[in-house]
């Protein structure tokens, strides 16, 4: 699936068509939020979205595991997890941990949170958006 068909799928909160799409230059997927209270964990967002950015842009959306497919040579989603909203980063400590991170700053990134029809299974997920920059992005 490209980004936008992703994107389409977490809108329409479809997300068991999600299942077997492989993380490209574009997309990239974690099973649970970054828990930007640990250092490591702030270095590991900005070093995704610093990749994300310096290629054509893209998306990470958390809230899949993947599994790796050794024909193709990439992980794929393979299990959708359901997320608590508590387990999502506020939108102010991402900006924190990426801005104290990135340069030049990072901050045309967007966050959002999905909601699959709640009468049918309660499963969210994150996705956050990131355009190419227009420099290149470096992590410090």
């Amino acid at each position: 699936m490209t980004r936008d068909e992703i994107l389409a799928v977490l809108e329409d909160g479809a997300f068991e068509r999600l299942k077997g799409s492989p993380e490209n230059l574009e997309v990239e997927f974690k099973r649970e939020p970054y828990r930007l209270d640990q250092e490591n964990q702030k270095f590991e967002l900005a070093k995704d979205v610093s990749a994300l950015a310096n290629a054509a842009g893209g998306i990470i959306v958390i809230g899949v595991r993947t599994r790796a497919d050794d024909q193709a040579a990439v992980d794929v989603s393979a299990l959708l997890t359901s997320l608590r909203f508590r387990q999502a980063p506020a939108r102010r400590r991402v900006d924190r941990a990426l801005g104290s991170r990135c340069v030049p700053d990072s901050s045309r990134s967007t966050q959002s949170t999905t909601e699959a029809d709640p009468t049918r299974r309660p499963l969210r997920q994150i996705c956050h958006r990131q355009p190419v920059q227009p420099a290149s992005l470096t992590v410090t």
